[in-house]
């Protein structure tokens, strides 16, 4: 009896041995690409766009700031932006020019791809020097090649505190490598997916003469020019 016992307790082990050798494999794979989906490739990314804010009034200290724009954007090519922002006077009442901004933005891509995200910033609102703020981006989620995205950055925004509130934003930070297999027709929208590839500044991600800009890096032609958003002047333009 006791030889019986022995030979099913070494059948048992030989048995678990082999179910071991079947699933562990299979355990490891599905670990291996949640590991890879949860640290996706981070790469870099560079917006700039330009638009015009419709602001109203909530309260003595409290804005709603709802925006629209397009610009171009490494990895995404043309796109559009709008948003939805609450804007607080730090100080008031009565309001000073200190202000705290906080919102929710969508960015669309030429073929309907979209990303949503969230945005924080602090800066000034004044009368005649416009509205100057800058902060921090976060990507949330997205549609298509965008489904699963993520990344963080700054985004600083120059505009007018008077109609037709015109703005020029930037935003530079990070954004992952998502949407493998679902490259677009348009060369411009791809590099997210499989090997990245960095769009030409000089074609897809400059903006012409006569728009607004940060910087020269912003322009085509490599020159910004002009004043800072004022009441008596006009905001800084591509030459």
């Amino acid at each position: 009896m006791t030889k019986h016992l022995i030979l099913g307790v070494a059948l048992t082990l030989r048995l678990m041995m082999r179910t071991a050798l079947v699933f562990i494999p299979i355990l490891l794979i599905f670990a291996s690409a949640g590991a890879e989906n949860s640290t996706a490739q981070q790469l870099p990314f560079h917006a700039v766009f330009q638009g015009n804010s419709h602001p109203f009034s909530i309260d003595q200290c409290t804005l709603n700031n709802q925006e629209s724009g397009s610009g171009v954007a490494l990895h995404l090519g043309a796109w559009t932006w709008s948003d939805n922002e609450t804007v607080r006077f730090l100080s008031c009442p009565p309001p000073g020019t200190a202000i705290a901004v906080s919102g929710r933005f969508k960015m669309v891509a030429a073929n309907g791809d979209e990303i949503q995200g969230t945005v924080e910033t602090t800066g000034t609102l004044d009368p005649v020097a416009g509205v100057s703020v800058h902060g921090s981006y976060t990507f949330v989620s997205g549609t298509g090649r965008f489904a699963h995205v993520s990344g963080t950055g700054v985004i600083a925004v120059d505009g007018s505190a008077a109609p037709p509130f015109d703005f020029v934003t930037s935003m530079d930070g990070t954004i992952s490598k998502v949407g493998v297999g679902a490259a677009s027709a348009d060369p411009t929208l791809n590099g997210i997916g499989g090997d990245s590839i960095m769009l030409d500044r000089k074609t897809t991600q400059c903006l012409p003469n006569g728009s607004h800009c940060h910087s020269g890096s912003d322009c085509c032609s490599g020159l910004c020019s002009g004043t800072r958003f004022m009441r008596n002047g006009g905001p800084q333009t591509c030459f």
